[in-house]
């Protein structure tokens, strides 16, 4: 069959039709409202599992008024596993489940401060028997909006939209006086930057409300109060769904000392007798600081090693013993430079203990680390602190932490080398550092699992572009699933500055992905044997939580439960036990995949550039990359420009047997991409078997800009495996101007500038694909062969008022 032609596309349309009409279910957006309804009795939060703090307080005077009402509900009606779960009025949702239907709908209940209770039915856009998508009427205020779902007069039970979600806590040991951060989704008032809510308690006792100092949807700054050494309980409240609003509690541990208290104490300077230091650059001062840091390790208590202004010359590398500081007088005055080059073995500064301070100091060894050695520091320590520092590097890694370490701050640190690699570290806090790449370095900060990991306000570029060594490859940070999963990891006003791959004659250029989720592989599993309330067995299991410092997880990719992504919390015997009970307990239907996965990930507001080579230049260079295996990734309010896919939001093949990795549930929303190759990249690359059926679940791309693209605004991606569907992408409200191709669905468009390829029968399918109120416009792009829409698949799609203007061909949409 020829690639175009009449007679082939024909094809894609003759299968909509079928489709939509035989296999699944398509309504208008009709909905009631009964203002100061007789809603009936009403309901308390625990009829929804929803916790209170224990006493409860008094909620603020600027929290909304909320009174549900208390519905019968069954578990014999439209039963919800998993879903999106932030949307506002005229914002489409998705959802997974059981006991779908076409009759299906959906009863939304919404109050605030000034809006009266009540409910409104509507009929979701896309259906089939176990996922769903549906818009919130518009019209509504922002609000929290509980929903059951129902078939007739038979209700599902209630789920809730923009409830407060605080999923961690940074750091989680803190002394009264210190800023610290909860981390999560939906965390202000109307998903704002002025209002929210943290109340902070010992376990059942009364306590008290703290004023934040900074506010965003998904972090909250607040000071902690002068509270007795101890542990507290952390509730947040985003000011909707009066007390059903509440999400806690976190874990806060009040210390009575800092980590890091009493390195002030005693000093030992360098240049006093009996150290002797010169600090000229030229006499070998190695001894004499070895000598001060010795002392302050058998002094016995928390100690300083001061290096006075000067640049001290050593030959050798050093260990600092805990609660030691080693502290210059700025890091532009004080340099301790290594001379002569490190065995392969051996890092510069490493460490004997915790609680250990660098601060003030330039630690220089450009040229002296070999690429294949450890790096200029390595830490295997927790409650670690780098402040006001310049770390040097050239040629070599400048910092390396080893597996399971926690509790690290990085701030106002300039790096310069060959990036940095943190194992699967926790409480990991990188801060106003700036990260000067060299030697094509992988990336700035490089991370196999872990947990808890927040990089703010940090600048990337190139050390020295006019040299072959003064460039990196472009990444920022990049996680992969070697020690496990990455679960809570947020990243915000951070900055890159021509960040791509440089040349591909010299360079491997598949990478460029300047925050990369890579995850993928595991252990497919096809028949469950029992089920448990929060367990599942199998015949035999190899997947083993406990050799991974990250852990695993375990998703159910088809069947019964399809959807629902659980932590691993053993496995014995085939018998896999997870974190919490299963939503929609899986049955012999279900499949299963087991493996290391990225969960709970935040990127916001930060600010991407790419080459302006991206059109040319073939590379992955990609501002986000959520590439395999994720679970509530959010992308939202970023600013991206000259990259060859602005973001890339895709499932994949992750092994030689096929498995795939799944990516449900994710929100792509309000970012700008302008001056780039492609705008949004989606769908699936690199092809599953048949044994996995659904690749990608659910994920929504809302009131995106997309400007100035020399190929496609939006690229959606299938392959000519069987397996790997994506079910309810959901594009809405996006804007896309002066682009060649607007919305393109084909076979491995991730190469193609032109010519569209046929996905075979057997091929990745898409269903339920929404293109809901978009605006494509050609604009300036070149005219000739441009395309507004064309898909070369059996798909289904739903448009509501999608415009595509200006473009060759394609006009009409699907």
């Amino acid at each position: 069959m020829q690639k175009s032609g009449h007679g082939y596309w024909l094809l894609p349309f003759l299968l909509f039709l079928t489709l939509s009409c035989t296999q699944n279910s398509f309504f208008p957006i009709p909905w009631t409202t009964t203002p100061n309804p007789n809603l009936g009795p009403l309901a308390e939060p625990a009829d929804f599992g929803f916790p209170v703090p224990n006493p409860e307080p008094t909620l603020p005077s600027g929290v909304d008024i909320y009174q549900p009402p208390s519905l019968e509900t069954k578990d014999t009606g439209p039963l919800i596993a998993e879903m999106l779960r932030t949307a506002g009025a005229d914002e489409t949702f998705t959802l997974a489940g059981e006991n779908f239907s076409s009759g299906m709908k959906f009863e939304i209940f919404s109050q605030t401060i000034s809006s009266d209770r009540a409910t409104q039915s509507v009929a979701p856009l896309y259906t089939n028997t176990r996922t769903a998508s549906t818009t919130v009427p518009g019209g509504l205020p922002w609000a929290m909006y509980l929903v059951w779902p129902h078939d007739g007069d038979v209700r599902g039970k209630a789920f809730a939209l923009n409830r407060t979600e605080g999923w961690w806590v940074g750091p989680k040991k803190a002394i009264a006086g210190q800023t610290i951060s909860i981390f999560g989704r939906n965390l202000s008032y109307g998903n704002g930057t002025s209002t929210s809510y943290v109340y902070v308690k010992p376990a059942n006792a009364e306590g008290s409300w703290v004023t934040p100092t900074t506010v965003n949807p998904y972090k909250v700054d607040f000071v902690v109060p002068n509270l007795a050494a101890g542990t507290y309980e952390l509730w947040i409240h985003n000011g909707h769904g009066g007390r059903f609003g509440w999400s806690g509690p976190l874990t806060l541990n009040v210390l009575a000392t800092s980590p890091w208290a009493g390195v002030e104490s005693q000093t030992f300077n360098v240049k006093n007798a009996p150290y002797n230091a010169v600090g000229d650059g030229v006499t070998d001062d190695s001894v004499a600081i070895r000598n001060a840091i010795i002392a302050a390790g058998n002094s016995g208590a928390p100690a300083t090693v001061y290096l006075p202004a000067g640049t001290y010359a050593v030959s050798e590398s050093f260990f600092l013993p805990a609660k030691t500081r080693l502290l210059g007088a700025g890091r532009d005055v004080t340099s301790l430079k290594m001379t002569i080059p490190l065995p392969t073995e051996n890092g510069f500064i490493k460490n004997i203990g915790s609680g250990i301070v660098i601060e003030g100091i330039e630690i220089d060894a450009d040229g002296m680390i070999a690429a294949n050695g450890e790096a200029l520091i390595y830490m295997s320590v927790n409650d670690l602190k780098i402040i006001n520092s310049r770390l040097k590097s050239r040629g070599g890694k400048v910092f390396e932490v080893g597996n399971g370490c926690n509790n690290i701050l990085l701030d106002g640190v300039d790096f310069v080398g060959a990036g940095s690699f943190w194992a699967s570290a926790s409480q990991v806090f990188i801060n106003n550092t700036t990260f000067r790449l060299t030697n094509d370095a992988e990336s700035g900060v490089s991370l196999w699992g872990g947990r808890e990991i927040a990089l703010t306000n940090n600048d990337f570029s190139n050390f020295d572009e006019t040299q072959a060594d003064g460039h990196g490859i472009g990444r920022m940070f990049v996680s992969q699933g070697h020690f496990g999963s990455l679960r809570n990891a947020y990243f915000s006003g951070n900055a890159s500055h021509n960040y791509a791959p440089r040349d591909c004659n010299f360079v491997d250029c598949n990478m460029g992905e300047q925050i990369l989720f890579e995850f993928g592989g595991g252990e497919y599993k096809t028949a469950a044997t029992a089920v448990g309330a929060s367990s599942v067995t199998f015949a035999s299991v190899t997947s083993d939580p406990t050799t991974t410092e990250g852990g695993l997880d375990i998703t159910i990719t088809s069947g019964k439960g399809l959807g629902q992504h659980r932590r691993v919390v053993s496995v014995a015997a085939g018998v896999v036990t997870v974190d919490r009970a299963w939503t929609i307990a899986p049955d012999a239907s279900s499949k299963f995949l087991i493996n290391a996965v990225s969960e709970k990930t935040v990127v916001y507001n930060n600010t991407f550039q790419g080459r302006t080579t991206h059109s040319t230049h073939d590379s992955a260079s990609t501002a986000v990359n959520v590439f395999g295996s994720s679970v509530d990734a959010i992308v939202d309010k970023n600013t991206i420009s000259r990259m060859r896919h602005g973001l890339m939001i895709v499932t994949h093949v992750s092994n030689m047997a096929g498995n795939g990795a799944p990516l449900y549930f994710s929100l792509t929303a309000n970012n700008t991409i302008t001056d780039g190759n492609n705008g949004i990249y989606t769908g699936m690359v690199y092809g599953y078997d048949s044994s996995l059926d659904w690749g990608a679940i659910g994920n929504v791309f809302r009131g995106n800009t997309i400007n100035g693209m020399t190929n496609m605004g939006i690229a959606f991606d299938q392959w000519d495996s069987a397996g790997g569907n994506i079910d309810s992408h959901i594009f809405e409200k996006n804007v896309l101007t002066n682009v060649h191709y607007g919305l393109i669905s084909a076979l491995k468009v991730i190469w193609e500038t032109g010519t569209f390829d046929s996905v075979p029968m057997n091929g990745t399918k898409l269903t339920g694909t929404v293109l809901r109120s978009n605006s494509i416009s050609r604009g300036s792009a070149v005219q000739a062969g441009s395309i507004g829409f064309r898909t070369e698949a059996a798909s289904t799609w739903i448009n509501r008022a999608t415009t595509f203007q200006g473009f060759n061909s394609g006009n009409t949409g699907p």
